[in-house]
């Protein structure tokens, strides 16, 4: 009477097709991803937010009352984003069912959303947490089998299972005030594939296998996002959060090639995207801004910062009884 045998070929077609106007139900902005769909509005006042929103809600179940769809209230959650934490005692109802809320004062402190686990001030402590358990996990077999594997074959298994993880929507949380404990196991990575001792500086190791620093890996993929940004290559909802505003020189009559710069509010949202991507962007030298071809600008300004890794060179003293070796950074 209603819907598609499951597991056919077309029915995640039809399903996408049949959903695919559930935006115009509410006022709510709504995101969809496949079966997962994410509904968000924003107010400076909490009490009209929970209202404006209970109304919202109101209105998508009726759409999915029409469309004879059923949602799984229990699979169904809530965070309030704020610079710290807001105790309310409004909710969130679905059918005059409440909507379980995630935050530091409730049973579940953060929620995942697209492989990325978040918090209601966006610390992103847990990710990070979680990111350094499988890393440690992933390490610990590399470790075990690195003198029976080459190089290439340990550099292959870095780039599969930790470079993969560390680069995965690093734009949202390279910014983390935690991420330190992330770069301490990528620095413990790089020695277990070249083989060193536990202590060995790795600035030389880094440049050796042209791979990128966290911070820098961070910066390079925040530049890769605002360059296509200004050459129109995301999605149109960028459009109002990063604008092209270049500032015109009128000394020289030349394109300042810089972006805008708002003022932030306060420490929070300086360290928003709106804020921090601009910030990294105008950071960039003017022969970087200017490169038009996304591969080229990956690729000068990636081997820019490996550039600027220190080179180790050891300097064995001209005694043959002296165990020891100076060591010169340069």
């Amino acid at each position: 009477m209603c819907g598609v045998p499951q597991g056919s070929i077309l029915g995640p077609l039809l399903f996408l097709i049949y959903i695919n106007d559930v935006h115009l139900s509410t006022n709510l902005k709504v995101l969809t991803f496949a079966d997962d769909t994410t509904a968000y509005t924003s107010n400076k006042n909490v009490q009209s937010l929970y209202r404006e929103t209970n109304e919202e809600l109101h209105k998508l179940h009726n759409w999915l009352c029409s469309n004879r769809l059923s949602l799984n209230i229990n699979k169904t959650k809530h965070i309030l984003f704020s610079p710290r934490t807001l105790n309310t005692n409004e909710r969130l109802l679905l059918n005059n069912i409440p909507i379980i809320r995630v935050g530091q004062n409730e049973n579940e402190k953060t929620t995942k959303f697209l492989g990325l686990n978040i918090d209601e001030n966006l610390t992103w402590k847990r990710h990070i947490e979680i990111l350094k358990s499988n890393i440690s996990r992933t390490l610990f077999a590399i470790n075990r089998s690195k003198n029976c594997l080459p190089f290439s074959a340990l550099k292959c298994l870095y780039d599969t299972l930790v470079h993969s993880k560390l680069n995965y929507a690093i734009v949202a949380w390279g910014n983390a005030i935690s991420v330190n404990k992330l770069f301490l196991m990528q620095k413990r990575a790089v020695r277990i594939i070249h083989k060193k001792k536990y202590r060995a500086h790795t600035d030389p190791l880094f440049r050796q296998s042209n791979i990128l620093k966290l911070q820098d890996l961070y910066e390079t993929q925040v530049a890769l996002f605002m360059h296509d940004n200004i050459h129109n290559k995301l999605p149109n909802s960028f459009d109002v959060q990063f604008q092209n505003q270049n500032i015109s020189n009128i000394i020289t009559r030349q394109r300042n090639l810089n972006l805008f710069q708002e003022r932030p509010r306060n420490k929070f949202t300086s360290n928003l995207p709106k804020h921090k991507f601009k910030k990294t962007w105008n950071t960039l030298s003017e022969y970087h801004k200017s490169v038009d071809s996304r591969t080229m600008f990956h690729s000068s300004l990636k081997k820019e910062k490996i550039r600027n890794y220190n080179i180790i060179e050891e300097i064995m003293c001209n005694n043959p009884l002296c165990e020891e070796c100076h060591t010169i950074i340069r």
